[in-house]
């Protein structure tokens, strides 16, 4: 198994240490992970702007630094629910699509991000509905307190959309 983050391990510091990552806790029960370099920006307490004709899960933009950013709710992606009507955290990611353009895309979170570190022996299957999490992560790793945390592959997450 590579690295969990998708960069190679290449010094021993990097070896005992673990790679940095940025847990977003999606809901009460699921958090999910970035690489380091993924994560942007938090804005709290967003104005959503409602895109009509368009699912659940991904039905709102917002504005940020003259950007529209699409949002998406994937606790609502992989439960069906609708989405509280609270403003809640959106944690603004940027990814590449396939000509080099650096976009960006938001996720409602319940709560602000926080940094860990995760090594490669930490490495785990994904959780349930994992035909889902396949679609947009790019590993999983168990955290300390045992909890199994799915790596997003930011770029799947948002040039294919969670469309199933």
């Amino acid at each position: 198994m590579g690295s969990l983050i998708g960069t190679s391990i290449t010094n021993m510091e990097t070896e005992v240490d673990g790679v940095t990552t940025w847990l977003l806790p999606l809901d009460q029960a699921v958090n999910v992970a970035v690489g380091e370099y993924e994560f942007v920006h938090i804005v709290d307490q967003p104005e959503y702007i409602s895109i009509p004709r368009t699912p659940e899960y991904c039905k709102h933009v917002i504005l940020w630094n003259e950007n529209i950013v699409p949002v998406i709710n994937l606790s609502s992606w992989f439960y069906g629910h609708e989405q509280s009507e609270d403003a809640g955290v959106v944690a603004i990611l940027i990814y590449n699509n396939s000509e080099g353009e650096l976009l960006y895309g938001g996720i409602k979170l319940i709560n602000i991000p926080v940094l860990d570190k995760v090594k490669n022996d930490q490495g785990c299957s994904l959780p349930g509905n994992a035909d889902k999490w396949k679609e947009i992560s790019l590993s999983c790793f168990k955290s300390c307190n045992g909890e199994v945390v799915p790596i997003l592959d930011v770029a799947a997450l948002f040039l294919q959309g969670a469309e199933s």
